[in-house]
């Protein structure tokens, strides 16, 4: 929900009210002064002025406001779960070449844990969302063979007709099937 959506109405509004105030109030002095050329200038400064103001308020509250957290049990696949295994391949590289490193005495012994630690707690946190990804997998499936097994034998045999034989080799072929899938020769269908 963005700011101006999440603002009442009279709130909306209040801001543009207050700016025209004060630009007529700015032109205003400048009229009742003697400047006449110049109010219309300075009332039109002030409302650029203000616009401006008020874009970068806007701007200022996007960067700070808190952004929507994705759930961490979110269903990792796609694209997304192959940068993820790329991440996983990555650091636990670069915990390899690091405690090479520090066997070799290039590293010492305090950035070999501070370093060591952030790259092992990056890859916990790759790995666990890669193992929840299949947990979601597995639940949608247990719940699916639940549903298939519940259903009566005699539903299932309704469900998927039995397939056509072709008279010229005896092929089973798809209950859909116009030509043999084997021979190529055109399926005769039995009247029903």
């Amino acid at each position: 929900m963005s700011w101006m959506s999440s603002t009442s109405a009279r709130t909306r509004l209040l801001y543009p009210a207050v700016v025209l105030v004060v630009a007529a109030a700015v032109g205003g002095y400048a009229a009742w002064s003697g400047g006449r050329a110049s109010a219309a200038f300075l009332a039109g400064a002030t409302l650029a002025l203000g616009w401006v103001v008020w874009l970068a308020f806007r701007a200022a509250h996007a960067l700070v406001k808190d952004a929507p957290v994705a759930e961490a049990g979110a269903a990792v696949t796609g694209r997304r779960r192959k940068e993820l295994e790329r991440e996983k391949q990555a650091l636990l590289k670069a915990l390899k070449e690091l405690d090479f490193d520090h066997q070799m005495g290039k590293v010492s012994e305090k950035d070999f844990a501070d370093i060591s630690a952030t790259y092992r707690g990056r890859a916990i946190r790759v790995m666990r969302q890669l193992d929840d990804a299949g947990r979601d997998y597995e639940a949608m499936i247990a719940a699916d063979l639940g549903k298939r097994m519940q259903t009566p034998p005699e539903t299932k045999a309704a469900a998927a007709p039995e397939p056509e034989k072709c008279a010229k080799c005896s092929t089973r072929n798809d209950s859909d099937a116009e030509f043999c899938k084997k021979c190529g020769s055109k399926l005769v269908r039995e009247a029903s």
